[in-house]
């Protein structure tokens, strides 16, 4: 009676241990296109995460409906997983996106409103056959960016042309800080070429060392009117002149239709502040 016992606790305890497991993203992930394809619009809200759908932007309706056809449709490649974060790979014909997913209180979401291209005609167009150069110097006074701080978004290093909405400025304590909403993780002496898709096993800063030769993805992020991602790299920082050379790493809302001329900002909306410089070697 007892060795029975003892047999029926091992054999539930063994249940009890493989229920248990966490689950994976690319078992969760099944489960999440079901609900895109079935669900209401309310309901689909349900699948993104809170900080997702707070960032999300004034055309949010347009970009959920997306991101629902995407996920319920498109194919999956395969699915890129670290710890808390993983990154869907999702096919249709020649183009391929990445849905994001987030693990909240346990459960897998997605973790953007939108799907970014990372692969496919309209990602080229953008990009044209070459990245392009965009220069800073350290920015040394509080006050107005000068030639310090770069928009991704309007292909502009001047401020007036994008009234103050930098992705992107070089302190005098040569450190790259991401606009407010912005984060920017450096890759390392990684060539710009290899950086293929939105790196996951990284943590997103406000602010990393600029270091010559190294590779960093920034994702330029802005409910008002941005969420896409850029790549760079530091070519060269000579005479208190650094070269970045950059194009996009993925389309998105508010990405450029081409890196390689000026889109200057439209808009009677009132200039943004100017970020506060912080202190020399701090």
């Amino acid at each position: 009676m007892n060795r029975i016992w003892i047999s029926t606790l091992i054999i539930s305890t063994a249940g009890l241990a493989v229920r248990a497991a966490p689950e994976t993203a690319k078992q969760a992930f099944p489960h999440i296109q079901v609900a895109a394809a079935q669900a209401q619009p309310e309901e689909f809200l349900g699948l993104f995460t809170e900080q997702a759908l707070e960032s999300a932007g004034s055309d949010k309706e347009e970009r959920l409906k997306e991101t629902a056809s995407v996920v319920a449709d498109w194919k999956v490649s395969k699915v890129r997983e670290e710890g808390d974060h993983a990154a869907v790979v999702m096919k249709s014909n020649s183009d391929v996106r990445e849905v994001l997913l987030y693990r909240e209180q346990g459960k897998w979401k997605l973790g953007s409103v939108a799907s970014y291209l990372v692969e496919g005609a309209d990602l080229k167009t953008r990009c044209g056959k070459k990245s392009t150069a965009a220069p800073l110097r350290p920015r040394t006074e509080n006050g107005p960016y000068g030639t310090s701080a770069f928009s991704f978004t309007h292909v502009t290093g001047n401020a007036k042309d994008c009234k103050n909405r930098m992705d992107l400025w070089l302190c005098h304590n040569q450190d790259l800080h991401a606009g407010a909403k912005a984060r920017i993780v450096d890759l390392g002496k990684k060539p710009l070429r290899s950086i293929k898709g939105i790196p996951i096993d990284v943590t997103w800063v406000p602010t990393v060392p600029l270091e010559s030769g190294h590779s960093y993805v920034i994702h330029c992020r802005d409910k008002r009117d941005r969420d896409f991602f850029v790549k760079f790299k530091v070519s060269s920082f000579k005479s208190d002149i650094a070269i970045l050379e950059w194009t996009l790493l993925s389309t998105g809302f508010g990405a450029p239709p081409t890196i390689h001329e000026q889109q200057p900002l439209r808009t009677s909306d009132r200039a943004d502040a100017f970020a506060g410089l912080c202190p020399k070697g701090g």
